[in-house]
């Protein structure tokens, strides 16, 4: 199965989870495609590849269609994780009951470098020393790490945490970090995300007054 299909089965589950609270029992590839704003026939392509579910003319059992996803999409071991860099986001994290409700993942520890965040709790996980983070990634067996720190400090993070033999690493901070291609990164520049927003908006608004110059950035002048 394409990853693509897997990641787009965790915007499934939302929908499903949803819906699931409205006591909704019945779906269309039609209405999760518009809840999701994508194209009904990759909605339909997508849960194709998990099995046979629906049924014509009536739609997708959403208890059962949620079932399903909950099978492939959770991990079939316990995954440990850590957050590196205790500052409002970390600590924002590592409080989340979002985090709680991810299947499979245990934040087993947390990093930082500040002394009076050193052997405290937060969200019932032990904040470490950040000098040691190596060592204990490697003895924890730590897979995942979440990366809350300054940009200056993110790339020598990755590396350590790489050191420690981490398998996967989800970066907050607004730098792009790189790392083996035996580790997977993800960099989630929250900024970016919010300048590409705005120029959007920006184009969508001038798209719309009247006498718009529908000339694209792309064509030539």
């Amino acid at each position: 199965m394409a990853l693509c299909t897997l990641r787009r089965g965790l915007l499934y589950l939302r929908a499903l989870d949803a819906m699931n609270k409205r006591d909704q029992e019945v779906v269309s590839s039609d209405e999760l495609a518009n809840f999701l704003c994508l194209g009904d026939t990759t909605v339909r392509r997508d849960l194709s590849a998990f099995g046979r579910l629906g049924t014509r003319g009536l739609g997708y059992r959403v208890g059962q269609l949620r079932t399903r996803l909950l099978e492939v999409a959770s991990p079939k071991e316990i995954i440990f994780g850590t957050v590196v860099g205790v500052g409002r986001l970390g600590q924002a994290l590592l409080r989340s009951d979002g985090m709680l409700r991810i299947e499979g993942l245990v934040i087993r520890v947390a990093f930082d470098i500040d002394v009076q965040k050193i052997g405290s709790v937060v969200g019932n996980v032990r904040v470490l020393d950040a000098s040691q983070m190596a060592e204990v990634v490697k003895r924890e067996r730590i897979a995942v790490a979440l990366v809350t720190v300054p940009p200056e400090a993110a790339q020598q993070v990755v590396d350590r945490l790489v050191e420690g033999g981490v398998s996967a690493v989800l970066n907050f901070a607004p730098v792009h970090v790189t790392a083996p291609e035996s580790v997977l990164v993800s960099n989630m520049d929250i900024f970016l995300e919010l300048e590409s927003l705005l120029l959007s908006l920006a184009w969508r608004s001038s798209d719309k007054r009247p006498g718009a110059d529908t000339e694209t950035p792309d064509s030539p002048a």
